[in-house]
């Protein structure tokens, strides 16, 4: 008991490295099993948010410039249009 007290312990305090070593059929056996498996889960469980972090943060980068390219895109475009509308200006005014 002592010995998944100290466990628990580590745990808490976000040492995820650590595993009962009580090897038996008894309650006491089933408890370390549980928090072994336990600890494997939430392994499992950091491993993949941090992969899932690293492929948000990779996608956020990609949509940042995505929008500065498309911003780009929007400026050149409202450019294009205002010397199409000069160009008319100065049509308009030779057709007078």
């Amino acid at each position: 008991m002592k010995q998944i007290q100290l466990l628990m312990e580590q745990a808490e305090n976000g040492d995820f490295t650590i595993s009962g070593s009580y090897n038996s059929k008894d309650e006491i056996g089933q408890l370390v099993r549980s928090f072994n498996n336990m600890i494997q889960g939430l392994k499992g469980i950091i491993k993949t948010v941090s992969e899932t972090s690293e492929l948000v943060a990779a996608s956020s980068e990609e949509l940042s410039a995505s929008a500065e390219q498309n911003s780009r895109a929007s400026e050149h475009i409202s450019s294009t249009i205002q010397e199409l509308a000069e160009g008319s200006d100065h049509q308009v005014r030779s057709v007078k």
